[in-house]
């Protein structure tokens, strides 16, 4: 039995896939604080790719994905709104932080794939480089970095007065 008996072809194949990963986003609770809710969005994107890697693979290609991701594309953007941002900015942050989270994805399933190799720098050439790579440990493999990293890049988006 062929697989394009059930649907027309690839494209309708990778539909019905995201369709179903979308099916079993979880159920995200919202959050006052615009940066709580963006670490509670994003958490819960993040954790979503992690189950299914090839999902941020697939929407970094180009794939326009599920909407029944919108809500929470929305809640992400009022969120930025509520930091000060507007129109395009917060189009963009949003846009930086989705590919982040995309990254991540794919370097960590590489990780465990034993697909990534560090690369080793010369300390005297590139000595900051050397420092750096060398208090990272690369074995990593929880979303512990992700939720770090995630924070600090949202501190830099907070544009309030008083937080």
């Amino acid at each position: 039995m062929s697989l394009y008996h059930h649907v027309r072809d690839r494209d309708d194949l990778i539909d019905a896939l995201l369709e179903a990963v979308a099916d079993g986003l979880p159920d995200i609770p919202m959050q006052s604080d615009p940066i709580e809710e963006l670490m509670s969005v994003f958490s819960g994107i993040y954790e979503t790719f992690r189950k299914d890697p090839w999902v941020a693979k697939c929407l970094m290609g180009g794939h326009p994905g599920s909407t029944k991701a919108d809500p929470l594309i929305e809640r992400a953007v009022i969120a930025l709104e509520k930091l000060g941002m507007q129109g395009t900015e917060a189009g963009y942050a949003f846009g930086t932080l989705l590919h982040y989270t995309y990254g991540e994805v794919i370097v960590i399933d590489a990780l465990e794939r034993g697909l990534y190799s560090e690369v080793q720098y010369d300390e005297l050439k590139f000595p900051a480089i050397a420092r750096t790579i060398g208090q990272i440990d690369h074995r990593f493999l929880d979303a512990e970095p992700y939720y770090c990293s995630l924070r600090m890049v949202l501190s830099g988006y907070d544009r309030r007065q008083s937080h």
